[in-house]
């Protein structure tokens, strides 16, 4: 596993910071609450395909970018 190596919710984070985004612009922009998009970043939740579809939408990036630098649940 590499440095750059992360969790899917740490991704979120990142990324959603890179963009200068708060969690409330974020989660209006995926059609998600704060709380979902929270646990999400925090990794309490593993959102659906269809959320994680919303989320690299409200991000302005494809699902496969979103998931970028992320680690496998298994290898």
């Amino acid at each position: 596993m590499g440095m750059d190596a992360m969790t899917l919710g740490a991704r979120v984070r990142e990324l959603r910071v890179d963009k200068g985004l708060t969690l409330a612009v974020l989660a209006a922009r995926a059609g998600i609450s704060v709380s979902y998009l929270n646990d999400i970043e925090h990794d309490r939740t593993v959102p659906t395909l269809g959320r994680l579809r919303d989320l690299a939408s409200g991000l302005e990036l494809s699902v496969r970018d979103l998931f970028r630098g992320v680690t496998p649940y298994d290898d």
